[in-house]
């Protein structure tokens, strides 16, 4: 008989929850709404506590798992503009991580604890925070360092001129903007709105 402590698999998949919820908002790079991700975060685990309770096991259903993975996305990005795509890639990236950690148990000569369809752990709660917070650490580390190599030494000081009066703006020096003049095959110089309106 399989004994599973409800409270490891709160904390367990709450946390997963947030940090694949995160993730998914740095990866999109739309604002970070963080109460939303923890609100929708403690929504999957109370899920994942209710599928083991008497009489729930249809709730490991796959329809049923995928019911409550939209339900999550749509509590974290119900009020973005691309909330289809954010919920793709949130499945994708759950998808990624559960992946990842069969294979890790595997190439470690053990087993994955999963029971129902869910991941849990008998590991003490303090264990998991700390794992966690860990894990978060490392995901802001590479997510800064990313952004950091994307754009240093891609910023450059550009002035424009129109009729004696001129505008300093800093650019992004974009290799994938592939717009052009249609007369001269120039590159175009794309600006935000109003950015101009000094001089023009």
């Amino acid at each position: 008989m399989t004994v599973v402590y409800v409270d490891s698999v709160f904390v367990l998949n709450g946390l997963m929850d947030y940090l694949l919820l995160l993730v998914t908002a740095r990866l999109a790079g739309i604002p970070l709404r963080r109460r939303r991700y923890l609100l929708a975060a403690l929504a999957g685990a109370a899920y994942a506590v209710a599928v083991f309770l008497p009489g729930m096991g249809f709730l490991s259903a796959p329809p049923v798992k995928a019911a409550a993975g939209v339900l999550m996305a749509l509590i974290a990005y119900g009020g973005e503009a691309r909330r289809a795509r954010l919920t793709l890639l949130f499945f994708a990236l759950s998808c990624a991580l559960a992946g990842s950690v069969l294979a890790l148990g595997l190439l470690a000569g053990g087993g994955v604890p999963v029971t129902r369809g869910v991941f849990y752990t008998d590991v003490d709660a303090r264990v998991l925070l700390a794992a966690a917070t860990a894990a978060y650490g490392l995901v802001r580390v590479v997510f800064r360092a990313a952004a950091r190599s994307g754009v240093e030494g891609r910023l450059v000081p550009v002035r424009i001129a129109v009729d004696g009066k001129t505008a300093e703006l800093t650019a992004l020096w974009d290799s994938g903007n592939t717009l052009r003049d249609p007369v001269d095959g120039q590159p175009v110089l794309v600006v935000a709105p109003g950015s101009l309106r000094g001089i023009l």
